[in-house]
């Protein structure tokens, strides 16, 4: 029985190890879609400015048709690019959704752990107590069995 309490014990250490590293990685997760979310905040701001001026540009002289479709081109590498921004944003939350399952699972994971431990260990100290309690009975008989002895010997 202790080495079933001891492999408990085991299988609950490393089930709550998986849960720090779980919890770890969701940090983590968090932490790039933070980075990313103001990655992508800090972009469009800097891209509408940069947009801005480009119109800008545009309104302070005459510039052949040509050349618009070079400052067209320009705004749509802009927006092309914030789109990839939006994606990294897309996969980071991905990323954190699935670190937050994995620690959810690995959570229930730890406390099922903890649950048969504990079980076993109810089971095991009633055993304990069921022995004692047995060997208490069997010293009583056997002093019971030297004083009806004696008393037997003091009769006859």
């Amino acid at each position: 029985m202790d080495l079933i309490v001891k492999i408990r014990k085991h299988r609950e250490n490393n089930a709550e190890k998986d849960l720090s590293k779980k919890k770890r990685l969701l940090a983590e997760a968090e932490q790039e879609k933070k980075k990313r979310r103001n990655e992508l905040r800090e972009f469009r701001e800097w891209r509408k400015k940069k947009e801005e001026s480009i119109f800008h540009e545009l309104k302070e002289k005459l510039v052949p048709l040509k050349e618009i479709s070079l400052f067209q081109h320009k705004i749509s590498n802009l927006r092309q690019k914030e789109g990839e921004i939006k994606d990294k944003v897309t996969e980071a939350e991905t990323k954190r959704v699935k670190a937050e399952k994995a620690k959810t699972e690995s959570k229930i994971h730890y406390f099922h752990c903890v649950k048969n431990r504990t079980k076993i260990e109810e089971i095991h100290d009633h055993l304990k107590e069921q022995e004692l309690k047995q060997e208490e009975r069997k010293l009583e008989n056997q002093v019971e069995e030297i004083v009806v002895g004696r008393k037997n010997n003091i009769n006859i």
